[in-house]
């Protein structure tokens, strides 16, 4: 009996140990949030207004309802709506045949177990009607951990300074 008792709190040690150690970081988890959100706005020439639909609705997803854009000296607040949302990214998407979106060296500082600010570069990059765009900038965000999904979702985002290098 004895042996069995045993056993089982071995197994279960084991089993608490490769969860604990084998489940990914909230770091890692706000980092892949930003590279899910790179994936769903990069765009080629070829894309379907299917897959255009698919891509705004997985940004939208990483988005929370309300959230602050700041770019350019201006600044607003996306919709509470999810359809209003998805509406202004597939807008976004629609100004260029190609664009390749990068978030590079992004930096997590948690200020709580369900808040984290951000730093990183944001390098953009679009081709539409005979021009070329490039740009890269400085930008600082706020994530915040859903409590129903766990999931990282943006809350604020800021584009600011060219990046000269």
């Amino acid at each position: 009996m004895v042996k069995k008792i045993v056993v089982v709190l071995v197994l279960a040690a084991a089993v608490f140990a490769g969860w604990h150690f084998l489940s990914p970081s909230e770091e890692s988890r706000v980092k892949e949030t930003f590279a899910k959100m790179a994936a769903a706005l990069d765009k080629d020439g070829t894309e379907t207004n299917f897959d255009a639909i698919g891509k705004a609705r997985r940004a939208v997803a990483l988005v929370e309802p309300g959230c602050t854009f700041e770019a350019f000296e201006k600044k607003f607040a996306l919709s509470k709506s999810v359809p209003d949302i998805t509406q202004q990214v597939v807008a976004f998407r629609v100004m260029a045949a190609n664009l390749h979106v990068a978030f590079e060296d992004v930096a997590v500082k948690f200020t709580d177990k369900s808040t984290a600010e951000v730093a990183c570069d944001f390098f953009y990059k679009g081709d539409d009607f005979g021009w070329s765009v490039r740009d890269a900038r400085a930008l600082d965000a706020t994530l915040r951990k859903d409590p129903e999904s766990g999931r990282w979702r943006f809350a604020r985002v800021r584009l600011s300074s060219i990046i000269e290098k």
